[in-house]
């Protein structure tokens, strides 16, 4: 977070939004929450539903980022999954 918000927010309320948004990208659509469930888990001080591991990372899956090479006169691109 910008240091410069640091002052003006209330940690309790970012960290339950980045938890309501972690989620919103879950892998498979039924473990996501409607809209309504969203909302009010946003506006509830109730405990929230456990988010899976993410699609994009487990341990089984990982490995090295693919290297794609171009041959343009200055031009290098190395791709690495976010």
């Amino acid at each position: 977070m910008s240091a410069s918000l640091r002052n003006s927010c209330v940690a309790f309320e970012v960290l339950r939004s980045i938890h309501v948004g972690l989620l919103c990208v879950q892998h498979h659509a039924e473990d996501r929450p409607t809209m309504l469930s969203m909302v009010l888990m946003l506006i509830s001080e109730g405990a929230l539903p456990q988010r899976k591991q993410p699609a994009f990372f487990t341990d089984e899956s990982y490995r090295e980022p693919d290297s794609v090479s171009s041959v343009d006169e200055y031009m290098l691109t190395i791709l690495y999954a976010r």
